[in-house]
């Protein structure tokens, strides 16, 4: 009886390669790149993207960064928005936000594998930082379509 294992070693070959990219970059290196399946934001970095991250530490991030994370479950490394941090008794959690989701994903700090700052795909590079300063105002105010400003929709 042959089994089919591609999916398994395709998530396992995703979970490895985010875990070791999060330990070179704690161990002193600049920047890592990273190639993306599936992307969390497709409209800012489409999936088969490659990434660079550059490591970052969980206090340093700003509302808006673009960060990478392993979600684990084999999903491999993404790409999502952090909105802000959850401090609790037990953890630290990012709270990230996803185009399409209209709550917050709240992930243990240990998901972070760094903050992406350049993102690359079909011969193009770019910095998905740089938005038009209208739709970052917007995004801030919605905390990135994960809450409701002024009280609209209750």
């Amino acid at each position: 009886m042959n089994k089919d294992y591609s999916d398994l070693h395709q998530s396992i070959a995703g979970d490895v390669t985010a875990a070791a990219t999060a330990a070179s970059l704690v161990g002193g290196k600049k920047r890592k790149k990273l190639r993306l399946r599936a992307s969390d934001l497709p409209s800012l970095v489409p999936g088969g993207s490659q990434v660079s991250i550059e490591a970052v530490a969980v206090g340093k991030l700003n509302m808006g960064d673009i960060i990478c994370i392993n979600p684990g479950k084999g999903e491999g490394p993404q790409v999502r928005r952090f909105v802000k941090l959850k401090i609790t008794k037990d953890d630290t959690y990012l709270l990230t936000a996803s185009e399409g989701v209209s709550t917050k994903q709240p992930l243990p700090k240990s998901a972070l594998v760094g903050k992406v700052v350049e993102a690359e795909a079909n011969g193009k590079k770019w910095d998905p930082t740089q938005e038009n300063p209208l739709k970052k105002f917007w995004g801030k105010l919605t905390e990135y379509g994960t809450h409701k400003p002024f009280g609209l929709g209750k």
